[in-house]
């Protein structure tokens, strides 16, 4: 007899195992009971590890398993619960949950069926969508910016147009100011006149450069705007360079999951063929079951056992998502789940005992699947399109076996569908992804290809500017030299007093004028990162009262108190820039004066850290002046700003002084602050940090009276504007010098080629060969070390090192202030003057004094000739390797080995007589050589050394010779 049970037992069976989703049952304390094969891949555990575990120990969220699963007892099912599955690798995989309760014949509740879906694939391509979203956006902002620095850049190309037309103007308008300078010279009758035209001119002036300021404020505008473009622009290409690296990410994830996928359907052939073979054997059991001899009670309590196993069974079977169908071997459907009549959208009774090949959009490959089943006994993965009977269609992969009788017989073959809609369009999806993301590289690639040019474009563009400026410097200066040169020269005649009155007008204007350039081409110095700070020894209390004495004259004119406050704990020479400490300081102590009508200005300087390298100084400037508003502190170091509208026009300036100040500070790792109350004043403190030196400080150039000792000095100027050689000419006859003009460098070195100068002051924008051509054809090639001291308007451009780069000893701004260029002047001279008497006196012919004096050897050896003897010798057996080791280590940079050789030569100076002045020489190269930095001066220190060595041992040879024939005698 056939036992229907044990058949509805294996067939619900084979069809759980059949099945790609994780099936599990759950008893009501939380246990698995029950897993088919796709449970046991997806947790990498056996059946025997997973059977009477907690299911929850195999998720990521315990506890949100937990929870679902307490869901299902409350509703009866739950449907699509999301968790995430750990394999024991570590491999996680994002899973839906359907499941329900499964009950006894009697409907008592025996626990949980859950049925998983893998929704990794359709996370990821969630992620991709929202990833190319993003792309989108940026692609369009990106664009956007480019758009904006476009219009910036023609912008700023008008804006130059209009600085140009300006500057030209302002050329015209310097031409006839000279000309009006040159006529007010000859007709000094019509001095009033030329006058008040000159007062016109300035007006015209003055309008001009307040356009000129105006242009700049716009010029900064668009510098800012472009500068705020460029940054977003490489913020839009990093963000895209990022979302590139995001999708190459997910494309190489969504490769590894069609490998996994891959695999895994390899695994459920496998699985199918061990299926396969799995019902052969369970067939076989049957039949052997079947032929033993059991009473009727055990095989009441089998048939009993086995009715609920298939109930169990059926339940589980239910539960799947995936259609699952059984075929008879004439092609008939002969049962199926709940997930077929959905797909299809047809009733159970209706799809009973039809022909299975009408659900699909292909019928005959539909067959050839059915037919290769029964051939081979099992089918894999094979493509097919299930129809909906309102014309849905869902892509299902399709995974078949044949069942078999108790005898071994085919009855038929049952089908599992794996719905495949979500693969293939998240396929499609990436494909499309991919193609964009290819789009997106090539937009990218030329957004930056755009951009390339339109930083090159905005690079351009800030030299067009820097250019402007040099021109606008030299262009302005020129003139300005001329007008405050020959202002100071009229001074000194014999005037009326209106005529007085008059030209001291004229020069304050003109001041006035110069300090509004120099701050204007400071700033622009600042913003194309051309202010270069120094590292050089100075001492910080002689180089701030040297500044302050400046003040002085205007402070007693205003009847106003100066304090100074000096810390002496400071150390005495600091490593540091003085020049730009000058700066900081005379713009703040300036605005202090402006500001202030009655009371005191105080100045203070204080020591705040120190250590053994580093010295950190504060300075402050207070006033009891008119004070800053609240509403003004947080802006008042900004460009062009003040603290009122009113207060250029009552006190003047332009507001950049201290946009300068806090600009020149910052940049040398110090701070500013400031501190104010209306009416009661102001006060200005800055920290600046300064290395510690054991170096002299260098000196500073004295502001010399006239020497009337200096005399005969002829001096050769390179200029090529006659207004500035006439005032050159009128400045050297009033210091007695004579001199001679040369209009460009290759004239002035003719002229040097047939007469000697002590002296050369050298402009440097000249036609045919400018000022550094022919310092460098000076220097290299004729082999000359006159002075040379440059002339220059153009402050943008020329510094210190580059004036020195081709040879140059210095260098005076125009306009040239007569103090200075006189005392610059003095100093060159008599140091060449000293030199060239030096060089007489130097070269293979020893020095003409006796250089040693052995009154204190004999004192301290009683007159004992032998050991006399015996010290000359040890000094002229341990002296001359001394001066080769001092040479080498010269050579080698090699301070340390010149510091120990020069320490050994200093106590055998006082031995031999020789002068204090070497051993103070000495002295100086062993601190110049603990410094470890190379000085211009050392050299020639050690080359004064060498000579007065050796001549040492000249000398105590014939002592030695002398003392010898005195002992044989």
């Amino acid at each position: 007899m056939k036992n229907t049970n044990t058949e509805d037992f294996n067939y619900a069976r084979s069809l759980i195992e059949a099945s790609l989703d994780p099936l599990v049952t759950i008893s009501a304390e939380g246990k698995i009971t029950d897993v088919n094969e796709a449970s046991i891949k997806v947790t990498g555990c056996s059946r025997e590890e997973l059977i009477n575990t907690n299911f929850s120990d195999y998720f990521t969220d315990p506890k949100k398993a937990q929870e679902g699963y307490l869901q299902v007892f409350e509703k009866g099912f739950v449907s699509d619960y999301r968790l995430t599955i750990k394999h024991k690798n570590g491999h996680l995989t994002d899973v839906v949950y359907n499941a329900s309760v499964y009950r006894d014949d009697k409907g008592n509740v025996l626990g949980v069926f859950a049925a998983a879906r893998d929704v990794t694939l359709q996370k990821w391509a969630i992620d991709l969508r929202e990833a190319n979203a993003e792309l989108a956006i940026q692609n369009k902002e990106i664009e956007k910016r480019a758009s904006e620095l476009v219009v910036a850049n023609k912008e700023l190309a008008y804006q130059n147009k209009v600085k140009e037309k300006r500057a030209a103007e302002l050329v015209i308008a310097n031409k006839e100011l000279a000309f009006q300078n040159t006529e007010k010279e000859k007709r000094a009758a019509e001095l009033v006149i030329a006058n008040k035209e000159l007062a016109y001119q300035n007006k015209v002036k003055e309008k001009r450069a307040a356009e000129l300021v105006i242009a700049n404020k716009e010029l900064a505008f668009q510098n800012t705007e472009k500068e705020k473009r460029a940054a977003e622009l490489v913020i839009a290409n990093k963000e895209l360079a990022y979302q590139n690296k995001v999708k190459e990410k997910r494309a190489a994830e969504l490769i590894i999951a069609n490998k996994e996928l891959a695999f895994q359907n390899t695994e459920k052939e496998k699985r199918a063929a061990e299926f396969a073979i799995a019902n052969e054997e369970l067939a076989y059991q049957n039949i052997k079951n079947t032929r033993q001899n059991l009473t009727n009670e055990k095989l009441k309590a089998s048939n009993i056992d086995i009715k609920l196993d298939s109930q169990y069974s059926l339940s589980l079977i239910e539960a799947s998502l995936d259609p699952l169908v059984t075929i008879s071997s004439k092609g008939k459907i002969t049962d199926m789940n709940e997930a077929l009549t959905n797909v299809t959208g047809l009733t159970r009774e209706e799809l009973t005992d039809s022909d299975f090949l009408d659900y699909f959009t292909e019928p005959k490959k539909a067959r050839d699947v059915y037919l290769e089943v029964f051939a081979k006994g099992s089918v894999a993965d094979f493509p097919l399109t299930l129809r909906h009977k309102n014309g849905k269609l869902t892509d299902v992969l399709f995974n078949g076996s044949i069942y078999k009788d108790e005898k071994g017989n085919v009855d038929g073959i049952v089908i599992v569908a794996r719905d495949v809609t979500e693969q293939k369009r998240a396929a499609k999806e990436l494909t499309e992804a991919m193609l964009f993301a290819e789009m997106a590289t090539l937009i990218a690639e030329e957004a930056k290809t755009k951009a390339e040019k339109d930083r090159l474009i905005a690079e351009d563009a800030v030299k067009a500017k820097q250019q402007f400026l040099s021109n606008m410097s030299h262009e302005i200066r020129t003139p300005m030299n001329a007008i405050i040169g020959f202002t100071k020269v009229l001074l000194k005649t014999d005037l009326t007093v209106k005529q007085k009155e008059y030209l001291r007008a004229i020069k304050v204007s003109g001041d006035a004028l110069i300090v509004l350039i120099n701050d204007i081409l400071d700033l622009a110095k600042v913003d194309a990162g051309k202010m270069v700070f120094e590292q050089i020894p100075f001492k910080i209390s002689l180089s701030i009262s040297a500044m302050l004495h400046l003040f002085e004259p205007k402070i007693h004119e205003k009847n106003l108190k100066l304090t100074k406050v000096y810390d002496h704990r400071i150390p005495d020479v600091l490593l540091g820039d003085p020049v730009r400490l000058h700066q900081i300081i005379m713009n703040l102590v300036s605005n202090a004066v402006k500001f202030t009508i009655r009371g005191e200005i105080k100045v203070s300087t204080k020591l705040l850290h120190e250590d053994e390298h580093e010295a950190t100084v504060e300075f402050s400037v207070s006033d009891s002046g008119i004070g800053i508003p609240d509403s003004k502190i947080e802006t008042i170091f900004e460009n062009f700003q003040q603290a009122s509208s009113g207060t250029s026009r009552l006190y003047g300036g332009t507001g950049l002084g201290l946009a300068i100040v806090k600009q020149l500070v910052e940049p040398q790792g110090g701070s500013i602050r400031v501190t104010s109350k209306i009416n009661e004043g102001t006060t200005f403190s800055f920290t600046l940090p300064f290395q510690k030196t054991k170096a002299d400080a260098l000196v500073e150039i004295e502001l010399a009276e006239y020497d009337e000792d200096v005399s005969n000095v002829n001096v050769l100027v390179v200029e090529d504007i006659q207004l500035n050689q006439l005032l050159m000419r009128t400045l050297l006859d009033d210091f007695g010098f004579e001199c001679d003009i040369a209009e460009n460098g290759k004239i002035a070195i003719d002229k040097m080629q047939t007469k000697t100068y002590d002296l050369i002051l050298m402009d440097l924008q000249m036609p045919e060969m400018n000022g550094f051509e022919a310092t460098d054809y000076i220097r290299k090639t004729m082999n000359s070390d006159i002075p040379i001291i440059a002339l220059t308007a153009d402050v943008t451009t020329v510094d210190l090192a580059k004036c020195k780069a081709v040879g140059m000893d210095d260098y005076i701004a125009k306009p040239v202030d007569e103090r200075i260029l006189y005392s610059k002047m003095i100093g060159y001279i008599k140091k060449n003057s000293v030199n060239m008497e030096s060089d007489a006196s130097d070269g293979d012919n020893p020095i003409k004094d006796k250089c040693t004096d052995l009154q204190y050897l004999n004192t301290r050896t009683k007159s004992n000739p032998v050991l006399m003897m015996e010290m000359i010798s040890l000094y002229l057996e341990q002296t001359p390797p001394l001066i080769s080791a001092m040479n080498q280590s010269l050579l080698e940079k090699d301070w340390k080995t010149l510091q120990t050789a020069v320490h050994k030569m200093i106590p055998s100076f006082t031995i031999v007589g020789i002068h204090t002045d070497y051993v103070n020489i000495a002295k100086k190269v062993q601190e110049l050589a603990c410094t470890m930095q190379e000085i211009e001066d050392l050299p020639n220190l050690v080359k004064q050394l060498e000579k007065v060595c050796n001549q040492a041992c000249l000398e105590l040879l014939v002592d030695l010779e002398n003392f010898k024939n005195t002992k044989h005698e």
